[in-house]
């Protein structure tokens, strides 16, 4: 391992003879001791060699940087020397020169310019001079600035050492530690930061240079601080051994210099077989070859121990969760069929709707041909008048204008002329449920035997009689002129029940060939109940999304008021509608079928470059739809801590593991935050789920506030016109009754719109939470420290606790990635997980690729509305289910997960934010390569109060854990105490 190679003896009489080896501030602070993606993926894999390193208490040089720049060639430093600079005022005899740079070598200038002035061949002269001045003036000048920067520091801040690694043949900086402050006594120097030696150049051999540096203030604040080399090693990377030991250095200025190494195999990889690290989400070496996972990534430090001799070996490591993408299909697949049945039931009710339109021609549906020829009447000397037909629908009690003051002909002759002057065609549906009371009655309480009504027409003619307008009426139903084979006929017309005159008209009535070929399809197990939404739509028909957790609540009064008021959805929405389901289903269908080929043929790409489904999604993947359902940055974290003694009768230290599951938030980023009713209503509803929910119960509150004015008005309207006649329809002109009834239009389309927004984006959502909650189960399962101590039966009786911990702030799209995470993290209190041993993929599973023992994941639902409940299970090996997983655990037992969310950045807006848009301003390149996120996610007035609001949520429900899981225990105990109390 010790090296007398002739290079090292080479290299070590350079530095005693030579002028002292520098290097600037730059050279060595710009090598991020944070390894780069580039040198995490060196392959071989996982065959690096992790050095620790300590410098003995030789190496802190006293006088530090002053002391070496003070020294002149062929002087040496000795670190046994007792005479630190403690004094750095002003000394008289001090012959340090701070402007020593204007000379031309110092101290020599009496007798370097007396050389250059009396040689006769310098043919330069002056000239010749002030050229070698500038040539040698920057180096000169920075030594003296650094000495200048030092002395007016005066010994407040500490000098610097950090250990460098470099490759011996090429000189390459392979590795550096961090710069650690000279104690002021003088001790051992443990670097936190070990070397990593890369798996290429394990039989090589390495140079580890002592480098030192000021700690001025001035130097460090301007980066200008020099590494000035005290020291260095030969060392032959094929014998470093693992554990400690220890090798010379060789210097001049560092006398008894001593490094000593601790040697780890690579962390990058965790084996199952006895680390503590390792998680059962965790890939196996397939995964990598394929390309289905990136490579962990993982960082040492290495800390002092209790005592000298140990050293605390501390490894980070970020690993990709192979569950994340099975979820996610999972969750798509299921997602995908419930949409569809959305789609049908929407497709049935726009048939309902259609059917349900006058001017829609069907097969099933009746046609009415009606031409109006004229008016003759005596009573009048006007020639022409102005006629309205308005059709009385018998399941409706709001009429429906089909002719609106259109010019018709006065007549005074008995026969006039019978060719039409007005036609219209409309078609009717033959009614036989639903009949408004008032019409049933007219026909003795019973649909008549023909089995069905189609309404009758309403006409009113407006005649300048003189000085004012008359108002003439006439109806006729319209069941009477089915087949009727006359040409025209005289239907009289009246004016306060006094006959004015007749209507001359032509109707004929054709009935349907056919039967209505489609059935309502319900909407059970659709998409709103499936992501556990209420129906909020009470009293609207045609029935939408309506399946329940609960029973309706029963206004027989209200509700058969709501009745007589027929449809209260247009085609044309419903048509914009169906497009909106359409494209969820097909969105749906796509990302199940792209995940699950991913998992068989995944893309290679860098990670930053990711657009197709991979296991990790990176946040500049944010407006890509077909990633939604994948969480973001999603890293199995793991702190692993091992010891290693330099003694071999050192106390053994067994070690710690803690795990983290670190992502972004669960957030429907290519949906976006903006207005969602942009094109629907006026109304606004924009935000994250939380926002968007809040927004639709007042959706739903609008709509029954509509329902209630509308048939007050309905009801004031018929109270007062049943005092002359009897009425039961409203007049197609009556503005207020007709406004009212647009705004409930306009509050049932608001409110069906927002629902399925929300739907499609909770599913969205929920798929990316469920993936961080199984992940997190399933490596608390893999721990065996905590198997041990009895969490898996806490878990079996109360629940497994899933706390999140959010760092964004309240403004702009944060605030709606925020909304969009409470949502989706409360829904996992609907989700049971069952361990369950392979015998075999089910039919609707979803496999598990590049796993060690895990297999397939498969999603099931049931309940309704906001009492759905998912189940999920995992199949694992069966060796590995019969040895680690707790007993309570096995045998179908299901864990419902409990979940928490606590907002740690309340009043803080993130500084990433900030530094991201200074970026995007000044670094056109990194926005386009997608390094850098486009979102300016900090524009936006803050909303702390949902970040309060949220925490006091999650603190509820800690006050709910605690008394669930601890009450039985303390009761138990207090009985057991007082039966049994202790002598």
């Amino acid at each position: 391992f010790f090296l007398n190679d002739p290079v090292l003896v080479i290299i070590s009489d350079t530095m005693a003879t030579s002028a002292l080896e520098s290097t600037s501030s730059t050279s060595l602070n710009s090598f991020s001791p944070i390894s780069t993606l580039e040198r995490q993926g060196l392959q071989p894999w996982g065959q690096r060699l992790v050095v620790a390193v300590q410098a003995n208490s030789a190496c802190c040089v006293e006088g530090g940087v002053e002391s070496i720049l003070r020294l002149k060639q062929g002087d040496t430093l000795s670190t046994q020397s007792a005479s630190p600079a403690a004094n750095f005022e002003e000394n008289p005899n001090d012959d340090f020169d701070a402007f020593a740079f204007l000379h031309d070598g110092g101290e020599n200038k009496g007798k370097d310019e007396a050389a250059l002035a009396n040689d006769p061949g310098n043919k330069q002269g002056i000239g010749g001079f002030f050229r070698k001045v500038a040539a040698s003036a920057s180096t000169t000048l920075e030594r003296q600035m650094q000495g200048l920067a030092v002395r007016i520091d005066q010994g407040r801040n500490p000098d610097l050492l950090r250990i460098a690694m470099y490759d011996q043949q090429t000189n390459e900086l392979l590795d550096v530690t961090e710069a650690v402050p000279i104690p002021s006594e003088r001790s051992d120097i443990r670097f936190e930061v070990p070397l990593t030696l890369p798996a290429a150049l394990r039989q090589r051999q390495v140079i580890l240079k002592l480098w030192i540096q000021s700690g001025a203030a001035l130097l460090q604040s301007t980066k200008a601080a020099k590494n000035y080399l005290i020291a260095m090693a030969s060392v032959d990377c094929s014998k470093i051994a693992l554990g400690a030991q220890r090798i010379p250095l060789t210097s001049k200025l560092v006398v008894g210099g001593e490094l000593e190494l601790c040697g780890m195999p690579d962390p990058k990889f965790a084996s199952p077989d006895g680390d503590r690290s390792w998680s059962l989400t965790d890939p196996d070496m397939s995964a990598y070859s394929k390309g289905l996972n990136y490579l962990p990534l993982d960082k040492s430090y290495c800390y002092k121990g209790n005592q000298p001799s140990q050293w605390l070996l501390a490894t980070e490591r970020a690993t990709e969760s192979s569950v994340v993408l099975p979820v996610a299909a999972c969750v798509m697949d299921l997602a995908a069929r419930a949409s569809l049945k959305s789609l049908h039931h929407a497709q049935s009710v726009a048939k309902t709707l259609r059917a349900n339109r006058h001017d829609f021609k069907d097969a099933s549906k009746s046609t009415c041909s009606l031409g109006i020829a004229g008016v003759v009447t005596n009573t009048t000397s006007a020639r022409f008048g102005n006629i309205s037909v308005n059709w009385r629908r018998p399941d409706s009690m709001f009429e429906l204008e089909l002719l609106a003051n259109e010019v018709i002909p006065i007549s005074g002759e008995a026969d006039p002329a019978t060719s039409p002057q007005l036609n219209v065609q409309f078609h009717p549906k033959l009614c036989t449920e639903d009949i408004l009371p008032g019409v049933l009655n007219a026909f003795g309480g019973r649909i008549p035997p023909s089995g069905y009504l189609l309404g009758s027409l309403f006409f009113s003619l407006s005649v300048q009689s003189n000085e004012y307008v008359e108002i003439w009426e006439a109806s006729t139903a319209i069941e009477s002129y089915v087949n009727n084979q006359n040409a025209f006929f005289k239907v009289p017309l009246v004016k306060n029940g006094v006959a004015m005159g007749s209507l001359i008209l032509h109707l004929q009535v054709t009935l349907p060939t056919e039967k209505p070929k489609f059935a309502s399809i319900p909407s059970n197990d659709g998409l709103v109940s499936l992501v556990g939404l209420e129906n909020l739509a009470n009293g609207v028909n045609p029935l939408m999304d309506a399946d329940s957790s609960t029973a309706p609540k029963i206004d027989s009064l209200r509700d058969q008021q709501l009745a007589t008021m027929g449809y209260f959805f247009t085609v044309q929405y419903m048509e914009q509608h169906l497009s909106l389901r359409q494209s969820a289903t097909e969105s749906f269908q796509d990302r199940a079928r792209a995940y699950k080929q991913a998992l068989i043929q995944p893309e290679n790409v860098h990670p930053h470059e990711v657009r197709s489904p991979k296991a990790f999604r990176p946040s500049s993947s944010r407006p890509t739809s077909l990633l939604s359902a994948i969480p973001f940055n999603v890293h199995v974290s793991t702190l692993n801590i091992t010891a290693v003694d330099s003694l071999s009768t050192g106390s053994t230290y067994p070690g710690a593991s803690f795990h983290n599951i670190t992502h972004g938030a669960p957030s429907d980023h290519a949906r976006g935050f903006g207005n969602i009713l942009s094109g629907i209503s006026n109304t606004s509803a924009s935000g994250g789920l939380r926002r968007l929910e809040k927004k639709r119960v007042e959706c739903a509150d609008a709509l029954q506030k509509s329902q209630n004015l509308l048939i007050a008005a309905v009801g004031n309207y018929l109270a007062n016109a049943r005092k002359t006649s009897q009425v039961n329809h409203v007049p197609a002109r009556h503005a207020e009754i007709q406004g009212l009834r647009w705004k409930v239009f306009e509050c049932v389309h608001n409110l069906h719109h927002v629902t399925w927004m929300c739907a499609v984006r909770r599913a969205n959502v929920f798929s990316q939470s469920l993936g961080l909650a199984v992940s997190s189960y399933l490596t608390s399962i893999s721990d065996k420290e905590k198997c041990s101590s009895g969490w898996p039966d806490v878990w079996q009786r109360h629940g497994y606790l899933v706390c999140f911990e959010g760092l964004l702030s309240a403004a702009g799209k944060e605030l709606g990635m925020i909304e969009d995470a409470s949502v989706a993290i409360a829904m996992l209190r609907m989700v049971r997980i069952v361990i369950m041993p392979d015998t075999g993929i089910p039919s609707k599973a979803v496999g598990v690729q590049g796993s060690r023992h895990l297999k397939w994941v498969n999603l099931f639902s049931s309940g309704q509305g906001s009492h759905r409940q998912y189940l999920l299970q995992v199949g694992v090996d069966p060796t590995y289910y019969q040895d680690r997983i707790p007993a309570c655990l096995k045998n179908g037992t299901a864990v419902q997960l409990y979940p928490l969310l606590f907002q740690v950045g309340v009043d803080i807006r993130q500084w990433g934010a900030h530094a991201g848009s200074n970026l995007m301003k000044n670094g056109k390149q990194e926005i386009s390569s997608g390094l850098v996120d486009d979102e300016d996610d900090d524009i936006g007035v803050v909303d702390d109060d949902v970040l309060v609001a949220l925490n006091f949520e999650a603190l509820r429900k800690v006050g709910s854990v605690w008394f669930e899981t601890f009450t039985f225990y303390w009761v138990w105990t207090c009985l057991i105490s007082y039966f049994f109390p202790f002598r």
